[in-house]
């Protein structure tokens, strides 16, 4: 906002640097700043050499003789006369000779006696002089105390977080006031510490920690195996200083998830070709939609295959079935090579980490690592699943078992289906063993023959039906001929007679019937068959009948069988060709015997019957089968990720909500951003869990630490393989605040619990905590530690020095009073809340700021200063008197900025320090009960506007100028942010940057020949000659990098 000159005229006075903790001590409160009595002994002897000189010495024989004065004897510590002045340096000078030659004297002892006397005197002078320079503070003493009857804050005990290792005993209970030995104090007495009450230690113990975050702007998840390690995979911290985000963080892997689908219908033989389809059918609309490139881009597959894993991924298109996300449908299609091998039984001999035995398994796999299918999960997570359709195509199947009537054939050489002697009824049986319990809707055979005939009817011309005559000579013969002239009569008559038809046929009486009416195989279509299935008790015929079993295709006879249902083909037992007519191998003989027989060498000699000879035969078939994932199925569906899988039943979903009893296909967190997973080791039904969650204390990011009772972590238990929320019963007590602050968070865990789960792929009990903020939204743990419980210091006369600083980690080591069953004691960190007793500093900085704001928020020294007494942590506050957020025009508001202290304090961000909201509305809790009612209060942190510099820089000979690059840089940081570097407080508002005086530091560093090419930028804007601040809420500070050109 641009503010004319007269508003820059009216926020004038909001130009003022605000108020820090040094700045309420007031000397005149400090006893010593006037000292009544400020004479030292150096400073008496002078005195008295000075006015010995005044002082006349008498003879001791001539009394009214003066032979001189008193300053002899001070000779041997002052020989000269005169004296300087004491605002003199010489003064100063003098004094120090002189309290050289005093100790000098003191040490040999060669001083005069009465000279040693006086010294003596003098020193004794220091009691009489302290007491007269502490009038001043006996007077504030007896003010403060004695007339108002104001008191110092006593101290405060120190606490401190203990845990215990018991001996092989499953418990141990500690009463409350048990005693632990804190060493000794500075005045050689033991430290003791209680327990705050009752407490009873088992044998739990933490086993792995795992975490995942959801980033839900980016799109992305992450997680870690190891969540108290460097890279979440176990990588130690190399400084030796643990630290991590409970969880997860940017840095991590990125997760997967994955959906495992167990169904006889992958099953299907080595050499064929396969098309699966998955279909996904859910309650609401899918979104987004993705497309068929991004469905087969960002889901793998893997299947349970004859000797390992194989990857088979999504097709956008594989005979008929697309890979599509329309509407409600998600589908998903397969194709798989004949060179790829067969889909065999989960074996976990073969396949590592199987989720189910015996049956074939295909695990679909989504890395979540695109944004789109990171949303698309997001919302998949909240979609219940209906039911899931299987599709399969197995097509060239050259191996199914088969078998004739007289037993067992083998397809991987020419057979004869129908036995060698084929007749009526003769059958051939195909069964393919990949069939058996799936849904089959449609079966295609293929066969091919061998040795056929180029035309049935000619292979047949010699069979003729004779079943209207006699089966003689005479009658076979005859059927051969066919009369031509009507003195023939008929044909029989004519072979009676010797020679007759030779004669016959010379004259053209008689010729050979090439058409005859009564050939048995009138064409190719006269052996025919029909087709059975066999459920598990009878063989059913399947009309049509009577198929045609030959089919010409060029020069080879093949026979097609298709069966096709729209629901379920009864095959499972196999399928039956049975023969209506025998290839009339019973009628050759006598054929063929009469033929020979015959004196005509015009009769045609029979052919030799063919004998069905399959030279291969190819099977097909499609199954189609929709489950119904609310009714008990054969289909079994798990989702995994990557700590572990769980079936996905409702069955399995009784103890759940009703909101959660629906089946999902995904394992994918709803309503999450980040997980922290704990498993818990050898715990007992009925025994309590104390966790201790240490954190590194002001490690959150102020601006995402908005925790409220609505958004808070929740604890939930592993139950049945599905989380489920711990109530108020189970959560004795919870310490953590939010994991803002370390605390100890005890449990009582439901027995359900105890029962096996699969989902976190480890033994034990898991808890989880689960957050709906940012990663950084709470501090970062250094451990969590089992068996936890607080003790407190209990005074008894000690020393309380050790309240300064806290008790170091690893003091209290033991008990009191040895307990049995208790193997060791641990003090894993230092103790704290420990609070010496108020110093006089204090106290009368205090009561005076007291006396002068009585408790109330008038002026904006009074809002201030209580709030540097209030809050300790705060390093400096501002008062903006009729502001607002949103102007500096705003009657009735008072805003307060805070600055937090940065000294030896562990904070998010060091260049912007920011309080946590919730401290911003501890603050104003305090406060607004001290203002007027008809103000508006409002607590905030500053404003703060990065300075960001691009320079050119040339080093002077001889330095390098890769690390002298990384200095000039931290010197540049170090200029514009000196509390980012240094151990110091010292932001300001209202600091501006001159690019003068800048250049003049940069040119004045040793190591820096010249600058060039300077440009300063303020919120990335380039900004000439100075910059200044945008408003008193504003801070400028140094960005955390900046560019610099080595120029050669």
């Amino acid at each position: 906002m641009i503010m004319s000159s007269e508003q820059l005229d009216k926020i004038k006075p909001f130009w003022r640097p605000g108020t820090t903790q040094a700045n309420r001590w007031l000397p005149e409160l400090d006893p010593s700043h006037v000292r009544l009595m400020d004479l030292t002994p150096e400073d008496w002897l002078l005195f008295a050499r000075n006015f010995s000189s005044y002082i006349p010495f008498f003879s001791t024989q001539f009394p009214d003789q003066v032979i001189g004065d008193w300053g002899r004897f001070f000779g041997s510590l002052l020989p000269s006369d005169t004296l300087p002045d004491r605002r003199t340096e010489a003064y100063r000078v003098l004094v120090d000779e002189l309290a050289t030659k005093i100790r000098i004297f003191e040490t040999t002892g060669e001083l005069s006696p009465h000279m040693g006397l006086f010294c003596a005197f003098l020193k004794l002078m220091r009691w009489p002089t302290d007491s007269m320079n502490q009038l001043t503070k006996r007077h504030l003493d007896f003010y403060y105390k004695r007339i108002l009857h104001l008191k110092k804050k006593s101290f405060s005990s120190d606490h401190a977080f203990l845990t215990l290792e018991l001996a092989k005993i499953p418990q141990v209970h500690l009463p409350e006031g048990t005693l632990f030995d804190g060493g000794k104090d500075t005045l050689g007495k033991r430290r003791v510490y209680r327990t705050l009450q009752g407490f009873t230690a088992n044998q739990a113990k933490i086993g792995t920690l795992r975490n995942r975050y959801i980033d839900h702007t980016l799109k992305k998840v992450f997680q870690g195996q190891n969540a108290n390690s460097l890279d979440g995979k176990g990588k130690p911290f190399s400084d030796g200083f643990p630290r991590w985000w409970p969880f997860g963080n940017p840095g991590l892997d990125v997760a997967r998830f994955g959906i495992t689908l167990a169904d006889a219908n992958f099953l299907s033989p080595t050499g064929t070709m396969r098309h699966f389809s998955i279909e996904f059918t859910f309650r609401n609309p899918l979104s987004p939609v993705l497309t068929p490139a991004e469905l087969t881009h960002s889901i793998s597959a893997d299947w349970t295959c004859e000797k390992e894993w194989v990857q088979v991924n999504p097709v956008q298109l594989a005979a008929g079935f697309a890979s599509r996300c329309q509407g409600r449908t998600l589908q998903l299609a397969f194709t798989m090579e004949e060179i790829l091998p067969g889909i065999a039984k989960a074996d976990p001999k073969i396949h590592e980490e199987v989720e189910i035995v015996g049956i074939p398994l295909v695990r679909l796999g989504f890395k979540a690592s695109n944004p789109r299918i990171v949303d698309f999960l997001l919302r998949l997570a909240e979609n219940p699943c209906q039911s899931i359709t299987v599709r399969s195509i197995v097509q060239g199947i050259r191996l199914p078992k088969i078998e004739s009537d007289m037993g067992v054939l083998q397809a991987t050489k020419p057979f004869m289906p129908f036995s060698s002697y084929p007749k009526q009824g003769s059958g051939f049986y195909i069964h393919e063993p990949t069939w058996e319990g799936k849904n089959v809707t449609r079966v295609s055979v293929d066969i091919s023959w061998a040795n056929t005939p180029k035309n049935f009817r000619e292979q047949y011309f010699g069979y003729r039906n004779l079943t209207s005559q006699n089966f003689s000579k005479v009658s076979y013969v005859a059927q051969h001929f066919v009369a031509k002239h009507t003195s023939i009569g008929n044909i029989k008559n004519v072979l009676l007679t010797p020679l007759a038809l030779n004669k016959a046929l010379q004259e053209s009486k008689v010729q050979v019937n090439v058409a005859p009416s009564n050939l048995i195989v009138e064409d190719d279509s006269y052996f025919t068959y029909d087709l059975y299935t066999r459920d598990n008790v009878n063989w059913n015929k399947v009309e049509p009948g009577r198929r045609v079993l030959f089919s010409k295709e060029g020069e080879t006879y093949k026979t097609k069988l298709t069966l096709g249902s729209t629901s379920k083909l009864e095959i499972n037992q196999g399928i039956r060709l049975s023969l209506n007519q025998s290839f009339l191998h019973e009628l050759f003989p006598r054929f063929y015997a009469m033929a020979m027989a015959s004196e005509h060498p015009e009769t045609l000699i029979p052919n030799e019957p063919y004998t069905p000879l399959a030279e291969q035969i190819s099977l097909s078939y499609e199954t189609s089968e929709t489950y119904q994932l609310n009714q008990p199925n054969r289909l079994k569906l798990f989702l995994s990720d990557d700590f572990g899988y769980y079936e996905e039943n409702i069955s399995r979903k009784q103890h759940l909500p009703t909101t959660s009893q629906q089946v999902f296909v995904t394992s994918f967190p709803r309503q999450v951003s980040g997980e922290l997973m704990i498993q818990i080791l050898d715990l007992v039904p009925g025994q309590l869990i104390s966790l201790l969650f240490q954190v590194l204390d002001g490690s959150e990011n102020p601006l995402n630490s908005r925790f409220t009772t609505q958004n808070g972590i929740r604890w939930e238990v592993l139950i049945k393989n599905h989380w489920v929320r711990l109530g108020n019963q189970q959560i004795i007590a919870d310490g953590t605040d939010n994991l803002l602050r370390s605390g100890i968070l005890r449990l009582q865990i439901p027995d359900a619990a105890f029962e096996e789960n699969t989902r976190m792929g480890g033994p034990g009990v898991w808890i989880r905590a689960v957050s709906t903020s940012p990663f950084d939204s709470t501090c970062q743990l250094m451990d969590v530690l089992p068996q936890a419980f607080e003790v407190a210091f209990e005074n008894d006369e000690n020393g309380l020095d050790h309240l300064n600083q806290g008790l170091p980690a690893k003091t209290i080591s033991k008990m009191v009073e040895r307990v049995a069953g208790v193997k060791s004691v641990l003090q894993p960190f230092n103790s704290f809340s420990g609070r010496p007793e108020e110093s006089d500093r204090s106290f009368y900085t205090r009561i005076s700021e007291r006396l002068r704001h009585k408790n109330r928020a008038v002026s904006l020294w009074d809002y201030e200063h209580l709030v540097l007494e209030a809050f300790p942590d705060v390093y400096k506050v501002k008062c903006l008197n009729h502001v607002s957020p949103g102007g500096f025009f705003s009657p009735g508001h008072v805003t307060l900025l805070v600055i937090p202290d940065t000294v030896d304090k562990n904070v998010y961000d060091r260049f912007k320090p920011r309080f946590s909201t919730g401290r911003l509305n501890e603050i104003h809790a305090y406060l607004v009960d001290k203002i007027s009612p008809s103000l508006t209060l409002h607590v905030e942190s500053p404003n703060y506007e990065e300075i960001h510099v691009r320079l050119g820089v040339k080093f002077r000979k001889g330095f390098d100028p890769a690390h002298h690059r990384n200095l000039l840089e931290q010197a540049i940081i170090g200029y514009l942010s000196p509390w980012a570097i240094e151990r110091r407080n010292s932001i300001e508002f209202g600091v501006s940057l001159h690019e003068s005086p800048f250049i003049h530091f940069l040119e004045s560093i040793p190591y820096v020949a010249y600058i060039s090419d300077l440009v300063l930028l303020k919120n990335n804007i380039s900004v000439r000659k100075a910059v200044m601040a945008t408003s008193p809420r504003h801070i400028l500070v140094s960005s955390k990098s900046h560019s610099i050109t080595l120029l050669t």
